[in-house]
């Protein structure tokens, strides 16, 4: 709900036919993306975010507003089912643990909840803990259970298959879901997800007939309005191809360039920032004409990996417009935003002259002048972010302001963004099963162009994307990672007290920190857990015993949750569904678009393994692909690298 996607707003500008305002006709298969779905009935119940109400007040207990929570969560299911008429499957999944990069998204979200949305008029009067919402919660356990009984008594309702995917199941909500769907249903296969991420993550999937439904929440003279809209995956597909020179890498090429844009673990890049609508999907469409006059493909369908030699020539086409792009927002920025004063900071005034004639004087951007500037407010964290360790005596480590950007502080910052796009790519395509857990982009800013250019352009050695993590991500792990300090009383009191003193972990855990504003939106400048201090915090013998009992966190029945495995999902109702193999089905499509979906479902099923895990032990997921390596920039010589000093 929300904010509509880039993409989204990219493609109703193209194709009235992507967008519809009905749903399909024939549907075989449902899936809820019960993350969105519990998320807005927390708001609903509760006013607040979204649909946030300045009158009303909570005048209930705790138990009866909890019922009514949960059983709204049922009822907009219910209602969903009879909406759609599933014919043969209802998919029910929820978030479980995920990689780091997806842990520190989460991170952020809850401390601008928790924090930032106090001083604005969506403030949450009515005190519902978001942080409740994570998985490993003993709500979440609540929540799971009613969802069960309930299926258990509307059996007669609901289709013949009903497949619920808990919290404690390892993966993305979406994840789960499009890594479980037969390629050719007999009917639509309708997604119900508000996910910024779900288009792009369905685009690369193996799935057919694919239609996301999202919904829209409004107000038109303070009443909240709920509009829904259908997204055509196919057509959206078709588009794409058609728009990237059918190239047979096309839904590849077109995610590295969305990536470009921002997504949940990337931030945009400085030159296609712009707070207007038409300037944002006119970005998209400078980066297609870019991509085309580059003439390159810039994945290797076979496995996965980025041409790095093509990405250098794409790079090369957009540092050279870089100039251009950053002088044409000046009009359209803000000049009061904090990080928005990097451009007016570096205006050069380009007068009258004698070789060319202006009917004004004509500001631009002095490149040289907002490289310095933008890298001096984007590295290293401010001063004046207040940590718990701070607090507590220990050392400060930054000092004096801003701190000052260093030649190899930009050339690092460069080669992580780089690794970023691989590992985007990557988990878009293959979901966790193809991606390192370790790693998260440490920055809060992307860095210009034609310093990824001078980078990619002078390493000498490409050996390893980034490097692939034995370490395992339980659940208790995501909850020390990502609830902010207001919220440690959900873990458990050995860990909470442990936590509150000094230790590796207390610089990561703010009291207060910079929110920048750019172009209308918010950067939360807070600083990145890493997974093996967090390892090392839970070390100790107390902390060691408390993870291995962990029951106070998961189901206390003793079904059986089985993850992603190569032949299908099992589901953890009153008998297990398997789903058999997919791996004959044809898809009925454009001849490269069903290659290139054949390929992605190739490398998906050559990189997973059989993973089974019992709910009543902590979540754990591991990467169960750390052999494999991908192309990555690494031991290479910092000085034959061309990136100016500071």
């Amino acid at each position: 709900m929300g904010r509509t996607p880039i993409i989204l707003s990219w493609c109703t500008s193209k194709d009235t036919g992507i967008v519809m305002n009905n749903p399909p006709a024939k549907v075989s298969r449902l899936s809820i993306n019960l993350d969105d779905l519990i998320k807005s009935s927390s708001e609903i119940v509760y006013s607040y975010g979204e649909h946030y109400d300045k009158n009303f007040k909570v005048n209930q207990s705790y138990d009866v507003m909890m019922y009514k929570f949960k059983q709204n969560i049922v009822d907009r299911i219910a209602n969903l089912v009879t909406l759609f008429k599933p014919l043969d499957t209802l998919l029910l999944s929820m978030g479980g643990v995920i990689p780091m990069a997806g842990i520190n998204n989460i991170r952020t979200q809850l401390y601008k909840e928790k924090y930032a949305d106090n001083h604005r008029k969506k403030i949450n009067v009515n005190r519902f803990d978001v942080s409740l919402l994570c998985p490993g919660t003993h709500l979440m356990r609540s929540v799971t259970e009613f969802i069960q009984t309930w299926i258990s008594e509307s059996a007669h309702s609901l289709p013949g298959e009903v497949i619920l995917f808990s919290h404690l199941t390892p993966g993305s909500s979406i994840d789960k879901i499009l890594h479980s769907v037969p390629i050719n249903p007999k009917g639509s296969h309708i997604i119900k997800s508000s996910c910024s991420e779900s288009i792009i993550r369905a685009i690369l999937s193996t799935s057919n007939n694919t239609v996301i439904s999202r919904e829209f929440v409004t107000r038109k003279r303070r009443k909240i309005q709920i509009s829904t809209k259908y997204v055509s995956i196919n057509n959206l597909r078709s588009l794409i191809h058609r728009s990237l020179s059918k190239r047979k890498t096309s839904l590849y090429d077109f995610s590295i360039l969305l990536s470009m844009l921002g997504n949940k673990y990337l931030p945009k890049c400085p030159s296609l920032d712009d707070s207007k609508l038409n300037n944002t999907i006119k970005g998209i469409d400078d980066l297609i004409l870019s991509y085309n006059n580059a003439n390159v493909s810039l994945v290797d369908v076979k496995n996965g990996n980025i041409k790095w030699d093509s990405l250098l020539i794409l790079l090369g086409k957009l540092k050279d417009k870089e100039e251009a792009m950053l002088s044409s927002q000046l009009k359209n920025r803000d000049k009061e935003n904090s990080s928005s004063k990097i451009s007016s900071m570096s205006v050069l005034v380009q007068s009258k002259n004698t070789t060319q004639t202006f009917s004004e004087n004509r500001k631009l951007v002095d490149y040289n002048k907002y490289r310095n500037n933008w890298y001096s407010n984007a590295i290293g964290p401010r001063s004046n972010t207040q940590s718990l360790g701070i607090l507590n005596g220990m050392s400060v480590v930054y000092d004096g302001g801003i701190y000052g950007a260093r030649r190899e502080d930009v050339i690092a910052m460069c080669i992580n963004y780089l690794n970023g796009i691989q590992w985007s790519i990557d988990y878009h395509s293959l979901g966790i099963s193809g991606v390192s857990n370790e790693w998260v982009y440490p920055k809060h800013y992307a860095p210009l162009f034609v310093d990824m250019y001078s980078v990619l352009r002078d390493v000498k050695v490409i050996n390893e994307i980034y490097p692939k993590s034995k370490e395992a991500i339980n659940t208790l792990h995501m909850l020390i990672m990502v609830l902010p300090m207001s919220s440690f009383s959900l873990l458990p009191v050995v860990i909470e007290n442990k936590l509150k003193e000094i230790s590796e972990l207390s610089y990561n855990l703010p009291v207060s920190y910079i929110l920048d504003v750019n172009n209308g939106e918010e950067i939360h400048l807070i600083p990145k857990h890493k997974l093996r201090e967090v390892i090392s915090f839970m070390g100790s013998d107390d902390i060691i015993r408390v993870s291995d009992d962990f029951s106070i966190f998961n189901s206390e029945n003793k079904e059986i949750f089985v993850g992603p495995v190569k032949n299908g999902y099992y589901s953890t109702l009153n008998k297990n569904i398997i789903f058999k193999s997919k791996t004959n089905e044809k898809i009925k499509e454009d001849r490269d678009i069903d290659r290139q979906v054949k390929n992605f479902k190739n490398r998906r099923d050559s990189k997973t393994k059989k993973v089974k895990v019992k709910a009543y032990i902590p979540m754990t997921y591991r990467d169960i692909n750390s052999s494999n390596t991908k192309s990555n920039i690494s031991r290479f010589d910092m000085e034959s690298i061309d990136v100016p000093e500071f």
